[in-house]
């Protein structure tokens, strides 16, 4: 799934600071961890929906200090606010 957040992220002209990328690594790895032990298709499908929402949500999040610079502040902000997100937390 970390490709499709590098893709998003390139596509849209954010980045993340080396902080953030850690944590959302994490974040991304531990929910992927959730759907390999699901059998359904549409658990996979699901999880990079809301993946995608957790990533427009730190975009939005980053405009809104002016910046395509998505910081761990941000990070944290958008996981108090979606969490719990399938499968990510």
């Amino acid at each position: 799934m970390w490709e499709l957040v590098e893709n998003h992220l390139k596509k849209s002209g954010f980045q993340l600071t080396p902080g953030c990328e850690n944590l959302f690594r994490q974040f991304v790895s531990n929910g992927e961890s959730h759907v390999d032990k699901q059998i359904l298709s549409s658990s996979r499908e699901q999880a990079e929906m809301n993946l995608r929402t957790f990533l427009d949500e730190m975009m939005i999040g980053a405009e809104r200090t002016k910046t395509n610079i998505i910081s761990e502040v941000v990070f944290d902000s958008v996981r108090k606010k979606l969490c719990p997100i399938r499968p990510f937390c």
